[in-house]
């Protein structure tokens, strides 16, 4: 079990320096980070320690109904960006100090089977991804076709560019999240579930300002920001800055039991970690007016069995990656398949870079290629996890309200039409016929699918906290698209600077990755690049 739970006792006491908002894997991340984090930030109140963290969570930690359950997620240093390159080996480093911190092995969470990304030989992304792993120093083998089928089961067509890198794998995202917990408890991390949190309050001059839209009480009707309506008493505050009421949920494992159903907390600074509730934590716990440009997108993912090697012609066709690792303890060595990125769309269209594909009800996107991707199953054994980079737009009010309400199932021929025609070009030991289980995941894409990972203190209540809270008060951490998990920690370890002291008494990794991502996006010109700053991708 990830949960456990606060007392009240403990949480009517002074309050927090930090509260996190959201349990996934980001979340979890950012609890721990700002648990381990510097105390330099709160020299001036006189205090001497590690800061107070409470992480808040609406479901049990661990449910499925946001986009960190399950197993299997890919982990690898080969991106067709010099940012997310340079990134990985921070993002490596940090999955490490996870599992140190947890007490358990990195193999229990990380497999290592080495990688392959599959690429028309014309596409510009082969130049892109080369260049970046030869600056960054990640050997790169080119692998032709004989070599692919043989050692890994991969038919590479004409024409069509292999290349191989042993340091990717999959990630077993309960473990990951597992990990973090525990490592979070043994820094100081306090855990509620089963609360939402429903309300955000400014307390300055001994007055409440009401910096949310009243939805504590489910109805769509929400009240503006600024509403003084069922405002908490300024005592509350024990001397903080920020009140967060947090409201029971139905799922809350003490929902039968004789408690408060609702609660406020007194805290300093907090980090929104929401994932797929990214567009309702905005708009309603934070009050903002204005929303960086977000989609939310149901991925079909399938699983498939692997064949034996007679199956396919013979006993030598993939050997597996775990030979080719076989130096490295982390790899599975167990007989595992590679990780597998097709930059060439179910339909043999190329990828182009910069491009994020979007979707409408049943029918996915395809004027804009978008890579399939493809590891091995930790959830089922003997199978291989499937899908493609671009799903189906999440629609209806109630489920872009609330993702738990969204329809999950799968939409009706997916896997015919276009899961098995790629699965028999590309990989003939795998089983086509059939998908013997089939789920769906959330993206929570951003409009260029670099993250959100921002202080948006100025924005919150529409703007009315600008001049009663310090910079880094409120910060605001989501837009994951697709390939958060790997990137967690690192993302937990920024939103936590970003919050205690933005660049003040970080060490020189936080500093670098600061400088990096550059998340006070605002002094910089839309044009310095990739950043994790939110102002340049808000809507007009």
């Amino acid at each position: 079990k990830l949960g456990g739970h606060s007392s009240a006792a403990s949480m009517a006491t002074g309050g927090y320096d930090v509260v996190v908002v959201g349990g996934g894997v980001v979340g979890c991340a950012a609890a721990l980070e700002a648990a381990r984090g510097p105390a330099a930030p709160f020299a001036s109140q006189g205090l001497r320690r590690a800061p107070k963290v409470l992480l808040v969570e609406q479901h049990a930690l661990g449910h499925s109904f946001g986009s960190s359950h399950g197993r299997s997620r890919i982990i690898r240093k080969t991106y067709p960006s010099e940012f997310y390159t340079r990134l990985m080996p921070h993002a490596y480093a940090s999955w490490e100090g996870v599992a140190a911190g947890a007490g358990v092995e990195l193999g229990t969470m990380l497999r290592q089977t080495g990688g392959i990304d599959l690429l028309p030989s014309t596409s510009p992304l082969v130049e892109l991804l080369t260049g970046a792993c030869e600056r960054h120093g990640l050997d790169v083998e080119r692998l032709d076709e004989a070599g692919a089928l043989r050692r890994f089961g991969v038919q590479v067509p004409p024409d069509y560019c292999a290349l191989f890198q042993r340091d990717s794998g999959v990630l077993d995202a309960a473990q990951c999240c597992a990990a973090l917990v525990r490592a979070g408890r043994a820094s100081g991390v306090e855990v509620l579930e089963g609360h939402r949190a429903s309300g955000l309050f400014a307390v300055a001059g001994g007055e409440v300002k009401q910096l949310s839209r009243d939805c504590s009480s489910g109805a769509g009707d929400a009240s503006e920001a600024g509403a003084s309506a069922s405002l908490p008493p300024a005592s509350a505050a024990c001397g903080r800055r920020l009140l967060l009421r947090l409201a029971m949920s139905p799922t809350s494992p003490a929902a039968g039991a004789e408690s408060a159903r609702e609660r406020v907390v007194a805290t300093d600074r907090v980090i929104a970690c929401p994932g797929p509730w990214a567009a309702p934590c905005m708009r309603e716990l934070l009050g903002m007016t204005r929303l960086p440009s977000i989609s939310l997108q149901s991925i079909a993912v399938h699983f498939v069995k692997r064949l034996a090697g007679r199956e396919v012609g013979g006993a030598d066709v993939g050997e597996t990656a775990g030979a080719a690792c076989a130096a490295t303890p982390t790899c599975a060595g167990r007989g595992g398949m590679p990780v597998l990125i097709d930059y060439a769309d179910w339909s043999g269209a190329a990828v182009g870079p910069g491009k994020v594909a979007r979707s409408s009800g049943q029918t996915p996107a395809t004027s804009v290629p978008t890579p399939v991707y493809m590891m091995e199953s930790i959830e089922h054994p003997g199978m291989v996890k499937i899908a493609c980079h671009v799903g189906y737009s999440v629609e209806g009010a109630a489920a872009l309200t609330d993702p738990a309400a969204r329809d999950r199932g799968v939409p009706h021929r997916d896997f015919e039409d276009r899961v098995a025609p790629w699965l028999k070009a590309r990989t003939p030991h795998l089983d086509s016929s059939r998908a013997l289980h089939s789920d769906t995941c959330l993206y929570t894409n951003t409009c260029d699918e670099d993250f959100i990972i921002d202080d948006v203190t100025s924005l919150v209540g529409g703007g009315a906290a600008a001049g009663a809270l310090e910079p880094g008060s409120v910060v605001l951490a989501c837009g994951m698209s697709g390939h958060g998990f790997k990137l967690a920690p690192l993302s937990g370890r920024i939103a936590a600077a970003v919050a205690l002291s933005g660049e003040r008494g970080l060490g020189s990794d936080a500093r670098e990755l600061l400088s990096m991502t550059a998340t006070r996006s605002e002094a910089l010109e839309p044009a310095a690049g990739p950043t994790f700053g939110l102002r340049r991708r808000l809507d007009p």
